[in-house]
Protein backbone atom coordinates (compact mmCIF):
# COMPACT_ATOMS: atom_id res chain seq x y z
CA UNK A 1 0.00 0.00 0.00
CA UNK A 2 1.38 3.37 -1.02
CA UNK A 3 1.37 6.39 1.25
CA UNK A 4 0.32 9.87 0.17
CA UNK A 5 1.27 12.66 2.54
CA UNK A 6 -1.38 15.40 2.77
CA UNK A 7 0.14 18.69 3.87
CA UNK A 8 -2.67 20.80 5.31
CA UNK A 9 -2.90 24.07 7.18
CA UNK A 10 -4.93 23.27 10.29
CA UNK A 11 -6.55 20.91 12.77
CA UNK A 12 -9.88 20.57 10.93
CA UNK A 13 -8.12 19.90 7.63
CA UNK A 14 -5.99 17.21 9.26
CA UNK A 15 -9.03 14.92 9.45
CA UNK A 16 -11.18 16.31 6.64
CA UNK A 17 -8.67 16.27 3.77
CA UNK A 18 -7.72 12.58 4.14
CA UNK A 19 -11.44 11.72 4.43
CA UNK A 20 -12.15 13.68 1.25
CA UNK A 21 -9.25 12.05 -0.58
CA UNK A 22 -10.40 8.56 0.41
CA UNK A 23 -13.85 9.37 -0.99
CA UNK A 24 -12.38 10.72 -4.23
CA UNK A 25 -10.08 7.74 -4.65
CA UNK A 26 -12.87 5.23 -4.03
CA UNK A 27 -15.85 6.93 -5.68
CA UNK A 28 -14.22 8.65 -8.67
CA UNK A 29 -11.12 6.58 -9.38
CA UNK A 30 -11.87 3.13 -7.89
CA UNK A 31 -8.51 3.15 -6.12
CA UNK A 32 -8.31 1.28 -2.81
CA UNK A 33 -4.62 0.88 -2.02
CA UNK A 34 -3.53 4.32 -0.84
CA UNK A 35 -3.06 5.38 2.77
CA UNK A 36 -3.38 9.12 3.44
CA UNK A 37 -1.21 10.60 6.19
CA UNK A 38 -1.82 14.22 7.14
CA UNK A 39 0.88 16.69 8.08
CA UNK A 40 -0.56 19.64 9.94
CA UNK A 41 1.36 22.85 9.21
CA UNK A 42 -0.37 24.53 12.19
CA UNK A 43 -1.37 27.56 10.17
CA UNK A 44 -1.35 28.80 6.61
CA UNK A 45 1.57 31.10 7.38
CA UNK A 46 3.77 28.12 8.15
CA UNK A 47 3.24 26.93 4.57
CA UNK A 48 3.55 30.26 2.79
CA UNK A 49 6.45 31.74 4.81
CA UNK A 50 9.93 31.51 3.27
CA UNK A 51 11.24 27.99 3.81
CA UNK A 52 7.89 26.73 5.16
CA UNK A 53 6.59 24.53 2.35
CA UNK A 54 10.15 23.47 1.58
CA UNK A 55 10.69 22.10 5.12
CA UNK A 56 7.37 20.25 5.13
CA UNK A 57 7.93 18.64 1.71
CA UNK A 58 11.48 17.63 2.65
CA UNK A 59 10.14 16.01 5.83
CA UNK A 60 7.26 14.32 3.99
CA UNK A 61 9.56 12.77 1.37
CA UNK A 62 11.44 11.01 4.17
CA UNK A 63 8.23 9.35 5.42
CA UNK A 64 8.38 5.58 4.98
CA UNK A 65 6.42 4.45 1.91
CA UNK A 66 5.76 7.99 0.64
CA UNK A 67 4.84 7.79 -3.03
CA UNK A 68 3.13 11.20 -3.47
CA UNK A 69 2.47 14.48 -1.69
CA UNK A 70 -0.65 16.61 -1.93
CA UNK A 71 -0.61 20.13 -0.49
CA UNK A 72 -4.05 21.61 0.27
CA UNK A 73 -4.61 25.05 1.73
CA UNK A 74 -7.05 27.95 1.62
CA UNK A 75 -6.54 30.88 -0.74
CA UNK A 76 -8.12 33.36 1.68
CA UNK A 77 -7.78 36.53 -0.45
CA UNK A 78 -4.95 35.26 -2.69
CA UNK A 79 -5.40 34.20 -6.30
CA UNK A 80 -5.51 30.38 -6.02
CA UNK A 81 -3.76 29.83 -9.36
CA UNK A 82 -0.90 32.23 -8.62
CA UNK A 83 -0.40 30.94 -5.04
CA UNK A 84 -0.36 27.33 -6.29
CA UNK A 85 2.21 28.13 -8.98
CA UNK A 86 4.38 29.98 -6.48
CA UNK A 87 4.34 27.09 -4.00
CA UNK A 88 4.94 24.51 -6.76
CA UNK A 89 7.97 26.50 -7.93
CA UNK A 90 9.36 26.57 -4.40
CA UNK A 91 8.79 22.82 -4.09
CA UNK A 92 10.73 22.23 -7.33
CA UNK A 93 13.67 23.89 -5.58
CA UNK A 94 13.92 21.06 -3.03
CA UNK A 95 13.85 18.44 -5.81
CA UNK A 96 11.49 15.92 -4.20
CA UNK A 97 11.80 12.34 -5.43
CA UNK A 98 8.01 11.85 -5.54
CA UNK A 99 5.18 13.57 -7.43
CA UNK A 100 3.68 16.59 -5.67
CA UNK A 101 0.47 18.50 -6.38
CA UNK A 102 -0.59 21.81 -4.87
CA UNK A 103 -4.30 22.62 -4.57
CA UNK A 104 -5.60 25.91 -3.24
CA UNK A 105 -9.25 25.99 -2.15
CA UNK A 106 -10.69 29.20 -3.54
CA UNK A 107 -11.29 31.32 -0.46
CA UNK A 108 -11.59 28.36 1.96
CA UNK A 109 -12.24 24.63 2.34
CA UNK A 110 -15.72 25.51 3.58
CA UNK A 111 -16.59 26.73 0.06
CA UNK A 112 -16.30 23.09 -1.04
CA UNK A 113 -18.67 22.09 1.77
CA UNK A 114 -21.18 24.77 0.75
CA UNK A 115 -20.97 23.69 -2.88
CA UNK A 116 -21.20 19.99 -2.08
CA UNK A 117 -24.22 20.48 0.17
CA UNK A 118 -25.88 22.86 -2.34
CA UNK A 119 -26.21 25.48 0.39
CA UNK A 120 -25.29 28.48 -1.74
CA UNK A 121 -25.34 29.30 -5.44
CA UNK A 122 -21.75 30.55 -5.80
CA UNK A 123 -19.75 29.09 -2.90
CA UNK A 124 -16.35 30.32 -4.05
CA UNK A 125 -17.45 33.97 -3.90
CA UNK A 126 -18.23 33.76 -0.17
CA UNK A 127 -15.57 35.05 2.24
CA UNK A 128 -14.14 32.52 4.72
CA UNK A 129 -15.93 34.17 7.65
CA UNK A 130 -19.23 34.30 5.78
CA UNK A 131 -18.85 30.66 4.69
CA UNK A 132 -18.43 29.53 8.29
CA UNK A 133 -21.38 31.69 9.34
CA UNK A 134 -23.50 30.19 6.53
CA UNK A 135 -22.60 26.66 7.67
CA UNK A 136 -23.41 27.58 11.29
CA UNK A 137 -26.83 28.76 10.13
CA UNK A 138 -27.48 25.50 8.29
CA UNK A 139 -26.32 23.45 11.29
CA UNK A 140 -28.38 25.55 13.72
CA UNK A 141 -25.33 25.95 15.98
CA UNK A 142 -21.79 27.29 15.76
CA UNK A 143 -19.63 25.54 13.16
CA UNK A 144 -16.44 24.04 14.57
CA UNK A 145 -13.77 23.05 12.07
CA UNK A 146 -12.22 20.40 14.30
CA UNK A 147 -15.47 18.48 14.77
CA UNK A 148 -17.70 19.46 11.84
CA UNK A 149 -15.36 19.61 8.85
CA UNK A 150 -14.75 15.85 8.60
CA UNK A 151 -18.42 15.00 9.19
CA UNK A 152 -19.64 17.43 6.53
CA UNK A 153 -16.95 16.18 4.14
CA UNK A 154 -18.46 12.70 4.44
CA UNK A 155 -21.90 14.08 3.58
CA UNK A 156 -21.22 16.31 0.57
CA UNK A 157 -21.99 15.37 -3.01
CA UNK A 158 -18.65 15.15 -4.78
CA UNK A 159 -20.38 15.78 -8.11
CA UNK A 160 -22.07 18.95 -6.82
CA UNK A 161 -18.83 20.24 -5.31
CA UNK A 162 -17.07 19.57 -8.60
CA UNK A 163 -19.80 21.33 -10.59
CA UNK A 164 -20.01 24.38 -8.31
CA UNK A 165 -16.37 24.89 -7.30
CA UNK A 166 -13.58 25.41 -9.80
CA UNK A 167 -10.93 24.82 -7.14
CA UNK A 168 -12.59 21.49 -6.26
CA UNK A 169 -12.28 20.50 -9.94
CA UNK A 170 -8.59 21.31 -9.58
CA UNK A 171 -8.43 18.96 -6.59
CA UNK A 172 -10.01 16.15 -8.60
CA UNK A 173 -7.59 16.79 -11.47
CA UNK A 174 -4.61 16.90 -9.07
CA UNK A 175 -5.58 13.52 -7.60
CA UNK A 176 -5.81 12.13 -11.13
CA UNK A 177 -2.37 13.56 -11.96
CA UNK A 178 -0.86 11.96 -8.85
CA UNK A 179 -2.47 8.60 -9.64
CA UNK A 180 -1.01 8.69 -13.16
CA UNK A 181 2.40 9.78 -11.90
CA UNK A 182 2.60 7.06 -9.25
CA UNK A 183 1.45 4.38 -11.70
CA UNK A 184 3.84 5.45 -14.49
CA UNK A 185 6.93 4.50 -12.51
CA UNK A 186 8.80 7.50 -13.92
CA UNK A 187 11.94 8.49 -12.07
CA UNK A 188 11.19 12.14 -12.87
CA UNK A 189 8.72 13.52 -10.30
CA UNK A 190 5.76 15.53 -11.51
CA UNK A 191 5.09 18.77 -9.63
CA UNK A 192 1.86 20.55 -10.44
CA UNK A 193 0.68 23.03 -11.33
CA UNK A 194 3.22 23.72 -14.06
CA UNK A 195 5.00 27.09 -14.08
Amino acid sequence: MGVWICIVEGDGDKKAVPALLRRLMHEKFQQWTVEFRPYNAHGRGNLTAPGGIERLVTRAVRERGCEAILVVLDAEDDCPKERAKELAQRIRGVNPRVPVAVVIAHRCYEAWLLGGKDWTREPETVSPGAAKKEISGKLGRPYRETTDQEKLTAEISLDQAETRCRSFRRLVHAVEELIQATQSGSSQPVITPDP
